[in-house]
């Protein structure tokens, strides 16, 4: 019941996320949920839907406790009309949420499983790591973003570790040498 009064919540507000994390998802062919990404600070949610007023394309989950501000829809619809600008700012945030949605379906499609890891740990780096390069994401939860199994992702991350590309802990990893792993992307 607490989902679906979140989802309909979602169509009638606006969001940024403030601090956590959450996994963006949308629905397979089978009905269940495909969780694609787990964003970070800064987010923003719920504008193409509310601006378009079409239905929501993804569903947005806490991924663990989050801070979030929302923005109603009567409230935003009279702020872009106060100043249309404000539809270029809109535009941009969700040029970014299509940027890094194709940055996604491309990595799905390397073949090689170590440069589709090395690609993935770039974009997580760059959407959503801390200052010092710590990411908030298991091992299992990469696994499942990536679509391969745990035991060849775990396989991957030991090399990487032993490469000094990446450092793991329990539930976090960080990446020491981001250029290292984009140099292994284009190898």
């Amino acid at each position: 019941m607490k989902l679906c009064i979140w989802r309909a919540m979602l169509r009638m507000v606006s969001s940024v996320l403030v601090s956590g994390s959450l996994n963006i998802s949308f629905p397979r062919n089978d009905g269940e949920d495909y969780v694609v990404h787990r964003a970070g600070s800064g987010f923003w949610a719920g504008d193409l839907a509310l601006l378009s007023r079409e239905p929501r394309l993804v569903s947005v989950y806490a991924a663990e406790p989050t801070i979030m501000v929302h923005l109603p829809a009567a409230e935003l619809r009279k702020l872009v009309r106060s100043d249309p600008r404000l539809y270029a700012d809109f535009y941009a945030l969700t040029y970014e949420n299509f940027r890094t949605a194709f940055q996604i379906i491309a990595n799905l499609a390397i073949a090689s499983t170590e440069k589709r890891v090395a690609d993935r740990l770039v974009l997580e780096v760059e959407t959503r790591g801390d200052a010092d390069g710590w990411i908030s994401l298991s091992q299992p939860e990469l696994a499942k973003l990536l679509a391969i199994s745990l035991p060849t992702l775990q396989r991957v991350m030991r090399r990487f570790a032993q490469a000094g590309f990446v450092q793991r802990s329990y539930g976090r990893l960080q990446v020491i040498d981001r250029d290292g792993l984009v140099q292994m992307c284009k190898g």
